[in-house]
């Protein structure tokens, strides 16, 4: 119990300083927001209004507090460009990107797992070219892999169209059916890497000493790989899809922009190059959020899958 309030401690105090940079990285960039915000209508009398309505001449330390009160509120602020609530939106954005990533991720376990067990069980000729496939995918970018999937789906085998995506608000099956080509150009890179992972992972534990116990004592090798094997192999790889997953998250962003999906990235990307600073802020904290997350959500089942690694058991 105490290893996971520990746990938890750190959680919360690596999300309060990854606000603070967040928050501060903004103040420091040149430009007034007041300013921005009046245009060709600004005098100098009118931007300092519009700056203490705004709060903007308040101490930092206090202007920091006020926002981080209010995004744990879910008042994410107000966007300069669109004078609209961020959290409204954000709120259809994000679910369209987790979307994006919870597909991907389910890619990556339904591809990497079996395909990696399969290859070490039969070995020879056919884990041979399963390492050869594996590393050219890795060589593959995301941004082009999702350029020849769109091209072989979209354009020769017609499965979706291009350009041409359907929110899931008007059409929740066409939705998903339209995510699924970008989530597999997400998913291939990194499932190719868990495999080779999970692989390597298995092939060190083969040695092992309990290994050969339980061999003789009359168990079969697929007993032992599965019921002995995976156990002890699958901790590390979990760590590597936390990492992968929380990568999947950032991946996804560019993968947007290839398929034209109006999803966080795209958002993002927009609102850095008009400077709006609240809407940049929450998505950076947001992503940071889940990626932090994850991280510990990870720790956890690492804990629980091998109770050494935090000494006592939850």
């Amino acid at each position: 119990m105490k290893w996971l309030l520990k746990k938890l401690v750190i959680f919360l105090l690596t999300l309060l300083a990854i606000s603070m940079l967040a928050f501060l990285a903004f103040q420091m960039i040149p430009g007034d927001p007041a300013l921005s915000l009046l245009g060709t209508e600004a005098t100098p009398e009118r931007v300092e209004a519009l700056r203490e309505k705004m709060g903007l001449n308040d101490p930092i330390i206090l202007q920091f507090g006020r926002w981080l009160l209010q995004f744990v509120r879910g008042d994410m602020g107000t966007s300069y460009s669109y004078q609209m609530s961020v959290s409204e939106m954000l709120k259809g954005k994000l679910m369209i990107t987790l979307t994006l990533t919870g597909l991907s991720f389910v890619f990556i376990l339904l591809l990497s797992i079996p395909i990696g067990i399969f290859g070490i069980k039969k070995g020879g000729l056919l884990n041979k070219c399963i390492g050869i496939v594996n590393q050219i995918i890795m060589a593959v970018p995301p941004f082009f892999g999702g350029i020849l999937l769109t091209y072989f789906f979209g354009v020769v085998l017609r499965v979706f169209r291009p350009g041409g995506f359907v929110s899931y608000e008007q059409d929740v099956i066409s939705f998903f059916l339209y995510l699924l080509v970008p989530a597999m150009a997400i998913a291939l890179p990194k499932a190719a890497m868990t495999i080779k992972f999970l692989q390597d992972s298995i092939l060190k534990e083969m040695n092992q000493d309990y290994v050969r116990t339980a061999l003789s004592r009359g168990n079969s090798q697929g007993q032992v790989l599965y019921y002995h094997i995976l156990k002890n192999a699958m901790i590390p790889v979990i760590t590597f899809l936390a990492m992968a997953l929380a990568d999947i998250v950032a991946g996804s962003m560019i993968i947007e922009q290839v398929f034209s999906i109006p999803g966080i990235g795209r958002m993002l990307i927009a609102s850095i190059s008009n400077r709006d600073y609240p809407v940049v802020q929450a998505i950076v904290v947001l992503m940071a959020f889940l990626v932090v997350l994850l991280n510990f959500l990870a720790d956890i089942l690492y804990q629980k899958l091998d109770p050494r690694t935090g000494g006592k058991k939850i």
